[in-house]
C-alpha cells in the first residue's frame, strides 16, 4: 500500500493573525524563564538576578529581592507558594512564601540551566558541561548524576514520571539521554552533530519532541516509541529555538530567534504542521508557558514579555481557506498542479527533505501552474511559492 502523506502548510507571520500583546514588565534584562502556578500568578527570571512576580495576569509586574547578581535562567513552581530557580556557576535558589524571599541551595558548578520539580521532595537541574542534578528533599541536598557518553553540555530536561526522564544538550555528539530508573543510570538515545538541543518535552509516555537551537539545524524531532527513533520535522525557521510547550497532546509551541528577530509557532495537530505567528515584538524569546490551551506567555531579550488569550491567532483552517489554494494529485507520479483563485503566484521553490535547493522559477502565473517533477527522486518535497508579497509553503510528495 502507498503511504500517503497530507499536505503541511506553514505560512508567514504577517498572514496569522497572531494575538499576541506585550506587557510591560518594567525590566529591559533578557528574561530566560517563566512560570505561572496559578491562572493569574506568575514568575519570570532573567539575567543580574532578575525575578518579576504578577498577581493579576501580566497587568502588573513586581520585582522581587532574589539576594543574588548572577544571571538566572529558570524557573519551577510545585503551588503557589513554593518554587525554584537556577543559574549561573550552579546557583539553585528556593522561595516558600510566592517568591517573598529567596534563599540559597547551591551556588557553586556548572551554569544551570532548567530546574524541573515532580512533587515538592524530587527535583531535577540540567546544565553546562553535562551537569545533572537531582534531589529528593526538596532541595536541602542536591547530587549529582553521572551522564556517561552524554553531551558535553545539557541544557533541558523532562521527567514523564518518578523513573522516566529524558536530558538534551549542547557539545559534540548533541544527545538526547533518557533514563528509566530515575537517574541512576542513562542511555543515549539520539546524536545529531551540530544539531545543538535547546529542549525536551513530552505529551505521552511514548510520544516527546526535541527543538534545536543551531545555525545549520532549526529543526523539531519527534518521537512517538519513547525515544527509540526520532523523525526531523522541518518547520522551516529563520533562527535557532529555544523552548518547546505543549499545553495539550496536540497543540504546541515553540519560540526562538536571533538578535533583532522573534519567532513564536504554533502546532495544531501533534507536530504534523507548524505555523508561525505574529509575536507583537521583534526581540527573540527564551521560554514559553502555557497555563491551558488557550492562555500563554512567553519571554525573551530587552524584558519582552507577550501574552495570548486566544493560543496565539486563528487556527490552520482558516489560513488554508483565507489563500484558496490547491496543489494536486498529492501524492504524484510527476505532473504536478498549483490552483488558486483570484490570486497571482510571482515564484515557486522546491527544496528536498534535506533542505537542498532543487527548483527556482519564476512563473507569475494567476489561476494555476504546472510544474513537472518526473526526474525528481521519490521522497518528500518542500513546495515553496509566493502569492501577492506573502510566503506559502507545501509539503509535497514524489512517489
Amino acid at each position: 500500500m502507498k503511504k500517503i502523506l497530507t499536505a503541511i502548510l506553514v505560512i508567514s507571520s504577517s498572514m496569522c493573525f497572531g494575538q499576541w500583546t506585550s506587557l510591560n514588565s518594567g525590566s529591559t534584562e533578557w528574561l530566560r524563564g517563566v512560570d505561572f502556578p496559578t491562572a493569574d500568578t506568575g514568575y519570570v527570571v532573567g539575567y543580574n538576578g532578575t525575578i518579576l512576580r504578577t498577581i493579576d495576569g501580566g497587568l502588573n509586574w513586581l520585582n522581587m529581592v532574589s539576594g543574588t547578581g548572577k544571571d538566572l535562567n529558570s524557573v519551577f513552581f510545585i503551588n503557589p507558594t513554593t518554587g525554584w530557580a537556577c543559574g549561573d556557576s550552579g546557583l539553585i535558589i528556593t522561595t516558600s512564601d510566592a517568591g517573598i524571599t529567596w534563599s540559597s541551595q547551591s551556588n557553586s558548578g556548572a551554569a544551570l540551566s532548567e530546574i524541573y520539580f515532580l512533587d515538592a521532595n524530587t527535583g531535577y537541574v540540567a546544565g553546562s558541561m553535562a551537569t545533572c542534578w537531582k534531589t529528593t528533599n526538596g532541595g536541602v541536598n542536591w547530587v549529582p548524576l553521572a551522564l556517561s557518553g552524554g553531551a558535553s553540555g545539557t541544557v533541558s530536561l523532562f521527567f514523564n514520571d518518578v523513573n522516566t526522564g529524558y536530558v538534551v544538550g549542547l557539545g559534540q555528539s548533541d544527545a538526547i539521554m533518557k533514563t528509566t530508573n530515575a537517574g541512576a543510570n542513562w542511555n543515549n538515545v539520539h546524536s545529531s552533530a551540530f544539531a545543538e538541543f535547546g529542549s525536551v518535552y513530552f505529551t505521552h509516555p511514548d510520544t516527546g519532541y526535541v527543538c534545536s537551537t543551531g545555525a545549520i539545524n532549526k529543526n523539531i524531532l519527534k518521537t512517538v516509541d519513547g525515544g527509540l527513533n526520532w523523525n526531523i520535522i522541518h518547520t522551516l525557521a529563520t533562527d535557532g529555538l529555544y523552548a518547546l510547550k505543549f499545553p495539550t497532546p496536540q497543540k504546541g509551541y515553540a519560540v526562538g530567534g536571533f538578535s533583532s528577530s522573534s519567532i513564536m509557532l504554533h502546532t495544531p495537530d501533534g507536530g504534523t504542521t507548524w505555523i508561525s505567528q505574529n509575536t507583537s515584538v521583534s526581540e527573540p524569546l527564551f521560554d514559553c508557558f502555557f497555563v491551558d490551551e488557550n492562555l500563554g506567555y512567553a519571554v525573551g531579550m530587552n524584558g519582552s514579555i507577550i501574552k495570548t488569550s486566544n493560543g496565539g491567532g486563528v487556527g490552520i483552517e482558516d489560513v488554508e481557506q483565507s489563500f484558496n489554494i490547491s496543489v494536486f494529485p498529492n501524492p504524484t507520479s510527476g505532473q504536478l498542479f498549483i490552483a488558486i483563485k483570484e490570486r497571482t503566484i510571482a515564484s515557486v521553490t522546491i527544496r528536498n527533505a534535506l533542505g537542498e535547493l532543487m527548483l527556482v522559477n519564476v512563473i507569475k502565473a494567476t489561476n494555476q501552474a504546472a510544474l513537472n517533477l518526473s526526474s525528481y527522486p521519490t521522497g518528500i518535497y518542500f513546495l515553496q511559492l509566493e502569492v501577492d508579497g506573502q510566503v506559502i509553503i507545501k509539503k509535497v510528495v514524489k512517489e
